[in-house]
């Protein structure tokens, strides 16, 4: 194993240019015992530390507002979308429905004009249906007639 002696100088760590340079990135440092250190990044993305170790460069993750603004406008479309789904499903029963009413009518149509018809008569100005005037004729129960 190799170990680098400083003598408490500093060591600088370049890492490659990036044009996203962010006030909040970290230089970090892991020590051979299991420590880790922070520090400052510098504007070219180099790293200071006076010890050895493995260095990275981190980012903190998005805040809890952050977070919460990105989901408060995702239950705002869901809530919209659901609003319209719902009208969509309400609207679509209600075709459903009526659809099922005019199929029936049509069959009661189509079943009353298979079966005997009725006269029309006008009345007044109304037309309207009347059952034919034959019958049948009234028949003495005995043949006395007076």
């Amino acid at each position: 194993m190799v170990e680098l002696n400083t003598m408490e100088n500093h060591i600088l760590i370049h890492f490659p240019p990036n044009n996203d340079y962010n006030k909040n990135m970290k230089c970090v440092r892991f020590v051979k015992n299991g420590t880790i250190e922070f520090s400052n990044v510098t504007m070219n993305n180099t790293c200071i530390s006076r010890g050895q170790g493995h260095f990275a460069i981190v980012v903190p993750s998005l805040k809890p507002e952050e977070e919460k603004k990105g989901k408060w406008k995702w239950w705002v479309i869901g809530f919209g979308v659901g609003i319209v789904g719902l009208i969509l499903l309400i609207v679509m029963g209600i075709l459903i429905y009526k659809c099922v009413r005019l199929k029936k009518r049509g069959n009661m149509e189509r079943q009353s004009e298979k079966s005997e018809a009725l006269d029309d008569v006008w009345v007044g100005n109304s037309r309207m249906p009347s059952a034919s005037g034959i019958r049948t004729q009234p028949v003495l129960e005995n043949s006395y007639v007076p």
